[in-house]
């Protein structure tokens, strides 16, 4: 690659390169986090019984007092679903419905 020199200078020597290099992953890393983070509505914790466990915030009626960070399984939208793998239920205390389904 051609150096280019500024003022007789170089204008990017290999310690500002890898610096800048550097400092370009992190940035990435960052935003990829972040963009899974709302793919997934929660943060990535384990596997069980095949399927991606997400640790994510729930808050139903009155926020934040009585919400709190509850594990279940991604992907899983239905009671039915739920208990066909044999996960435990997730039901919404103030409104009754169906939030998710978590791992025993």
């Amino acid at each position: 690659m051609a150096v280019s020199h500024f003022g007789g200078r170089k204008f990017f020597n290999p310690m500002k390169k890898k610096i800048i290099i550097f400092i370009i992953i992190i940035v990435l890393v960052v935003i990829g986090g972040f963009t899974l983070f709302r793919y997934l509505g929660g943060y990535p914790v384990d596997f069980q019984n095949g399927r991606l466990v997400i640790r994510q915030y729930f808050c139903s009626d009155v926020c934040p007092q009585y919400g709190g960070w509850r594990e279940k399984y991604f992907g899983v939208n239905k009671k039915e679903n739920c208990e066909q793998i044999g996960g435990r239920s997730i039901i919404d205390p103030a409104w009754g419905g169906f939030v998710g389904c978590a791992p025993k």
